[in-house]
């Protein structure tokens, strides 16, 4: 999917290229972001990094087939810088609802429900009860978490998934979405491009977010606000049209 999406991404000249502690920041046809969650450790530095901005929208792209988890990001934000351009998101598209959290809510109780990321309402969700199954899963597991190891046992038996885009950045999301065929499979996360592409390779809904306002997005992520605080962002529901329910 990312192939066949980098090879028809348009190639434009970047203003940009930012990295913050939680994101990528890419200033390009418009601007894209990526998660830099997971992306840190003994990598080394990027390679060409303070030139980084000299380079197009397609190169930059392409270091998300590298190796480096950091480079992935600024990859998967260059992406992003193409791709989500706020003009795609329609009123019905968007809003203060757009919540991948809350149509779960509304349309998973009694249901197993699978999510890949520990994003900050899962606690609370997992001890609601409103479930018959609430299974979580991260990289690095703590408390009631689930591991990688644990995909094949869970996920085919889900039936609402909620994939975190990063797995786009650190490889795993074909995996992920082949253990996936019968569920309903929710893309979350500003890392997600709004790309129909998605929707051919296993994803019914992508909730993310678009940038609406560069300046004031700016300023706060490079002052360390996380997705859920940083001004100037606009989220985002897009459904694949022959599976959409009532919210």
């Amino acid at each position: 999917m990312i192939e066949k999406l980098v090879a028809t991404l348009e190639d434009a000249p970047v203003r940009e290229v930012s990295i913050f502690r939680h994101s990528v920041f890419i200033d390009g046809p418009c601007v894209g972001l990526a998660s830099t969650v997971n992306t840190g450790g003994c990598m080394g530095p990027l390679e060409d990094a303070g030139r980084l901005h000299r380079r197009s929208t397609r190169e930059l792209a392409r270091l998300i087939f590298t190796d480096h988890p950091l480079a992935r990001a600024v990859g998967m934000a260059a992406i992003n810088a193409v791709v989500n351009r706020p003009e795609l998101v329609t009123e019905e598209d968007s809003g203060d609802d757009k919540d991948a959290f809350e149509y779960i809510v509304a349309n998973g109780k009694g249901k197993n429900i699978a999510v890949v990321g520990h994003f900050p309402k899962v606690d609370w969700l997992r001890r609601s009860g409103m479930f018959e199954n609430f299974w979580v899963f991260e990289l690095n597991p703590r408390g009631d978490d689930l591991g990688p190891e644990d995909y094949g046992d869970y996920l085919p038996r889900a039936d609402f998934v909620l994939l975190t885009a990063t797995s786009i950045i650190n490889g795993t999301f074909n995996d992920m979405v082949s253990l996936c065929p019968n569920s309903y499979n929710v893309l979350v996360g500003p890392s997600s491009p709004l790309h129909p592409l998605l929707f051919e390779h296993g994803i019914d809904c992508i909730a993310g977010s678009v940038v609406a306002d560069p300046g004031r997005a700016r300023v706060s992520l490079s002052q360390g606000a996380s997705y859920r605080h940083a001004e100037g962002l606009r989220r985002f529901a897009r459904f694949r049209s022959d599976v959409q329910t009532d919210t």
